[in-house]
């Protein structure tokens, strides 16, 4: 799966995402977002 975010994202959604695929054979995410936000900036959007 390709997954775009047009905004911020962070790495804890990415994280997210690679442990839904981890039960899922053969699947992979890529992920990429147009802003990397830290934790501290994301809240603040």
């Amino acid at each position: 799966a390709i997954v775009f975010v047009v905004g911020g994202g962070n790495y804890i959604e990415y994280q997210n995402l690679v442990d839904y695929t981890k039960n899922k054979p053969g699947k992979h995410v890529l992920y990429g977002c147009s802003e990397l936000f830290n934790a501290g900036q994301f809240l603040k959007q």
